[in-house]
């Protein structure tokens, strides 16, 4: 069971099948899954199934911080974040957030948390993420959380659940750059 950690306006704690009503209210829209692994949800029961096999089994199995992120003032449950893969102290971060709450600063406040929970809780030595071209906005939640710019680079990549070329960005902090910060 994860821990749950807080936020100034949001809780994070573990997916569950409540949360899918809210998650496939924006799981469904085309906007939000524009630079995601997954393409849009196009049911309900898709979004459930998704929680059952997903975030559920890895959290059964012990390989998930994958947190669902509620907000606070509606206790509302407004989208995901946590860290997708952890291998040898480095975690690779990811996010996905309603767009009612886009241009908020939700998803700094709920990234900066998890960094912190990261180096003082799970002991990690880095924690790494990435963008896809054109996705500026997560680009900019990476910066603003310390996270350093490493470049990009084309490749294959998983986009709406295809594979196709593109360009992605990456970005990292180290435990050592965070403790200076």
């Amino acid at each position: 069971m994860l821990p749950i950690l807080v936020t100034k306006r949001c809780i994070l704690k573990e997916v569950c099948l409540e949360n899918a009503k809210d998650m496939y209210e924006y799981a469904k829209e085309e906007k939000v899954v524009r630079y995601m692994t997954f393409p849009k949800h196009e049911s309900l029961e898709n979004t459930k199934n998704l929680i059952e096999s997903f975030f559920i089994e890895r959290y059964k199995q012990g390989i998930s911080y994958d947190y669902g992120i509620t907000y606070k003032e509606n206790n509302k449950f407004i989208g995901t974040s946590g860290f997708c893969r952890i291998e040898n102290k480095v975690a690779t971060l990811g996010y996905c957030l309603n767009p009612d709450y886009w241009n908020k600063g939700i998803m700094t406040e709920v990234v900066t948390r998890l960094i912190k929970f990261g180096f003082d809780d799970l002991k990690l030595e880095k924690i790494e993420a990435q963008f896809y071209d054109g996705n500026i906005k997560s680009g900019n939640v990476m910066k603003k959380c310390g996270m350093k710019y490493l470049g990009s680079e084309e490749r294959e990549i998983k986009l709406q659940g295809k594979m196709v070329m593109g360009k992605i960005h990456r970005c990292e902090i180290t435990k050592e750059d965070y403790y200076k910060g």
